[in-house]
């Protein structure tokens, strides 16, 4: 049995690309790896939730040929290994990075 079905479809809130902006972290992720493509996310990203809040990000991980979200969705198990240790190198050089601008907690006195 077919139906027909027809309707209008008013759109009240539309969700931000997710923009992650320059950063320390950013600059030091593309010195570290080469390879690294900068280009834009199309909001499947969770980060879009903090870009919406001025928290910048990075999307970022293994390749899968951008066969994301279709019936032959992979990924390149030997890209896994080559994130893992970049991403093991990258968080080794953060931690000698200063950080961030973030409230202080407060101190009793």
């Amino acid at each position: 049995m077919q139906r027909r079905i027809q309707s209008v479809l008013t759109v009240t809130i539309q969700e931000p690309l997710f923009e992650a902006g320059r950063t320390p972290f950013l600059d030091l992720l593309e010195k570290m790896v080469p390879d690294v493509r900068l280009d834009w996310e199309d909001g499947a990203s969770d980060a879009r939730f903090l870009s919406a809040h001025g928290i910048p990000g990075v999307v970022w991980g293994a390749d899968g040929d951008q066969s994301q979200h279709s019936d032959d969705e992979h990924v390149a198990v030997e890209s896994i290994t080559r994130l893992y240790g970049a991403l093991d190198q990258f968080l080794d050089a953060c931690r000698n990075m200063p950080s961030p601008e973030r409230p202080q907690p407060k101190t009793r006195s």
